[in-house]
């Protein structure tokens, strides 16, 4: 079985998350397999270096882990996305935590046996708040499923 490391890398857009940021990467550490995979965060903070230490505060744990420039959302994505030299590329924001330990083996796994380009998995709040919203996605992602790729966050087949 090859390991994480090998497959995926995770890009992460982050302005001024320093407490959500540290919460992320504690999950993503905590992940099976996960040793090595490394995580690029495209950090355009502006709080005087609180979110850059908090990121430091997370290095070298148990993953490899690049900050690079920012920027919008998407543009932070993209720019993560094209130093992105393995297979597979999870875009997670800052503040979204992946509480199942395996779930990134389950996924990546799954994405390998069935020849997948794109993959996601439901996404809840802690709070609740929003789940209304995420059961919504839910339906459109199984409804259009059958005609595009559409995810809510998600796995991608790096095609470059």
């Amino acid at each position: 079985m090859t390991t994480l490391k090998d497959l995926l890398t995770i890009v992460i857009p982050c302005k001024n998350e320093g407490l959500n940021i540290t919460r992320t990467l504690r999950c993503i550490n905590k992940q099976q397999d996960i040793h090595g995979t490394k995580i690029i965060i495209a950090d355009s903070s502006d709080d005087g270096g609180y979110t850059k230490r908090c990121i430091y505060s997370e290095c070298d744990k148990n993953t490899d882990i690049q900050i690079i420039p920012g920027g919008y959302p998407a543009v932070a994505r993209n720019k993560g996305a094209e130093i992105v030299q393995t297979k597979y590329i999870l875009f997670l924001d800052a503040d979204m935590f992946i509480y199942k330990d395996n779930l990134l083996r389950i996924l990546i796994d799954k994405i390998e046996k069935h020849s997948l380009d794109l993959i996601t998995t439901k996404i809840r709040t802690t709070d609740g708040s929003f789940n209304n919203v995420y059961r919504v996605f839910d339906i459109v992602q199984f409804l259009i499923q059958f005609t595009t790729p559409f995810a809510v966050g998600g796995f991608m087949n790096n095609i470059t």
